[in-house]
């Protein structure tokens, strides 16, 4: 397997990786399927939040949340920031065959108002009411910041695989683009490729796969490109690409000088890959294991077979 292996959601890819683990419809792409994800509540006690999380100083990091760390630590920060009230662990963001019980593949939070349904303010406002799409979400509208954590690894031992953050400025609290850009420069480093068009600033940075950055002549460098910083945009992940951060500025229409929306994302690409085949290791070995249990019992309990 060469250096620029890709992981995709569609089915054909999933098939090849995961040949014997069962039968997969998946055909969307990871942000597609994440918005049909059957999730699963979390009941998680409130915290003990640590000081200074957004400041973790770790590679990659978005709030103080980052590839490679423990779910344990970043659900902690997620449910210590007051405005993710909305907080919730779901499935289905990886083209993976379904399990019971399900792996926790995301863990999503957002912010947003409690919809009353109010019926003056429901033909005004309930057009936008709805939920994150897990078991359990509220019906809220306002959502303006929404976070995805992408999850790989054994059950209740996950680590985070990507981090995507998307931030909707209302008018009045719109930060200036270029500020803002010079502080994710000042963040990140300099980005290894930045492009600006209709409306919208897009920013990079490529690593490879020993953290250190990869120059734009590297052959693979276009295909690590595959990462999109909109969590409902397609993201491809390729095992000769580490760590990647992108980010998307879009200009107010009223003020191009102004952000009405910030899109960060940050995943280490080739250890996702391990960790999703090392995920469908499990899952095969499992299936395999429950086979047999079952040829086992009918032995036992079927008897032998009229003739």
């Amino acid at each position: 397997m060469n250096g620029t292996t890709r992981w995709m959601a569609t089915a054909t890819l999933a098939a090849t990786l995961l040949a014997g683990c069962g039968s997969s419809d998946d055909t969307a792409s990871a942000g597609e399927t994440a918005q049909q994800a059957s999730l699963a509540p979390n009941a998680s006690s409130a915290p003990d939040c640590p000081a200074g999380a957004a400041a973790s100083g770790k590679p990659g990091d978005i709030l103080g949340i980052y590839p490679g760390q423990g779910v344990d630590a970043a659900e902690a920060i997620v449910r210590c920031r007051e405005n993710l009230i909305d907080v919730g662990f779901g499935e289905d963001f990886f083209p993976l065959p379904s399990t019971e019980p399900p792996l926790r593949e995301t863990l999503i939070a957002t912010s947003g108002t409690p919809c009353t349904f109010d019926a003056q303010e429901f033909l005004s406002r309930g057009t936008n009411c709805g939920s994150a799409g897990f078991e359990g979400s509220q019906t809220m509208t306002d959502r303006d910041e929404k976070l995805l954590i992408a999850l790989v690894g054994a059950a209740n031992a996950e680590r985070v695989a990507g981090v995507w953050r998307s931030k909707e400025y209302a008018e009045g609290k719109r930060p200036v683009l270029a500020d803002t850009a010079d502080s994710l420069r000042a963040k990140y480093g300099p980005p290894s490729e930045e492009t600006e068009r209709r409306g919208e600033l897009r920013m990079i940075w490529i690593h490879d796969v020993n953290g250190r950055p990869m120059s734009r002549e590297n052959p693979v460098f276009r295909t690590c490109r595959s990462i999109d910083a909109d969590q409902t945009g397609r993201q491809a992940w390729s095992e000769g690409c580490g760590l990647t951060i992108v980010a998307k500025l879009e200009a107010a229409r009223e003020n191009p000088s102004l952000v009405a929306e910030l899109h960060v994302a940050a995943t280490d690409q080739a250890a996702t890959i391990a960790g999703l085949r090392d995920m469908a290791a499990t899952i095969r070995q499992n299936e395999e294991t429950e086979r047999a249990s079952e040829v086992d019992a009918a032995r036992r309990e079927a008897g032998e077979v009229e003739l």
